[in-house]
């Protein structure tokens, strides 16, 4: 992919060279999702923050270091059947089914030659390439009563899943003894009926809602992060960076949902700290060597 690599200044924000290495891998990635929602008829749109930013900016907001895009239910199911043949090595395809120290209720497409690491979780057993979050997105019932009980329910569910595999690398904020049980509980059954068991919870209304949401994340980002399932009925196209998105043609309204007054900057003191301390990125190192060496520099 040909990309400028050199620093710049954007909207008066200093881009470095390391971050525009982050954002060409992430393109990249991102290139590999169009390619095979197209091949298979896939609605997929850009959402959240890099919605602004193709709408904004015409490509990453600048002091942004990530991708996020969501798709319909029923469409993101076909696109995690296709998944494995699609996207070949370095690519991985991150689902709570495919790495067992991966539970989100969505899907990262990773690059494991490279460094994108979170920092709670420095598990060499788990995928922590470069990524572009793949969101998927079902019916939300914004009735208080509705989403409250939805969401007690999925939150327990989620405790199952969240210490099936725990080891010593999981950090919990509950007692040990109380993970301990939570696991044993959990190994009644197979990892695959709790996953299952999730899916059922969070897609409840998906036949009666008319507007979808994260119903995979907290609450407020539920109340904040939605739409209407008819707005994936017309997606356009527009420049992001050096390549055409997808994205809903009701952005405005959907933006002005999301953020209010979207084309407005945010505070100067706001701007370029949007994963500092959360991710550690390394563009031209594979996930296993970085941690392979920061190991051995810590038994020094």
């Amino acid at each position: 992919m040909d990309f400028n690599l050199e620093p710049e200044n954007r909207c008066g924000y200093e881009v470095s060279a390391k971050l525009k290495k982050i954002w060409k891998t992430e393109l990249q990635i991102l290139q590999e999702i169009i390619r095979v929602c197209n091949k298979y008829h896939l609605r997929l749109t850009m959402w959240a923050g890099s919605m602004l930013g193709g709408v904004r900016h015409q490509g990453f907001i600048p002091w942004d270091d990530d991708l996020d895009v969501a798709l319909l239910r029923e469409d993101y199911e076909k696109l995690v059947e296709v998944a494995d043949k699609e996207f070949k090595k370095p690519l991985f395809f991150q689902t709570a089914l495919t790495d067992s120290k991966f539970f989100f209720g969505y899907a990262r497409l990773r690059n494991s030659e490279t460094t994108g690491m979170i920092t709670w979780n420095q598990s060499s057993d788990y995928n922590n390439g470069i990524y572009v979050d793949i969101y998927v997105l079902d019916g939300y019932d914004d009735k208080k009563a509705n989403l409250r009980r939805q969401l007690q329910k999925r939150d327990f569910i989620s405790q199952f899943l969240n210490t099936y595999y725990a080891d010593d690398t999981y950090q919990s904020r509950k007692p040990a003894m109380v993970t301990k049980l939570f696991q044993s509980i959990a190994h009644v059954h197979p990892y695959e009926y709790w996953n299952k068991r999730y899916t059922n919870i969070i897609t409840e209304y998906n036949d009666t809602a008319t507007r979808v949401s994260l119903m995979t994340h907290e609450e407020k980002d539920i109340k904040k992060y939605w739409c209407s399932k008819s707005d994936f009925n017309e997606i356009i196209k527009l420049p992001f960076e050096n390549m055409e998105v997808p994205i809903l043609k009701n952005y405005d309204k959907i933006l002005r949902n999301f953020y209010g007054n979207y084309m407005e900057f945010p505070p100067v003191e706001l701007r370029g700290a949007w994963h500092e301390n959360l991710i550690i990125f390394e563009p031209d190192i594979p996930y296993r060597e970085y941690l392979a060496f920061r190991g051995a520099q810590n038994d020094k």
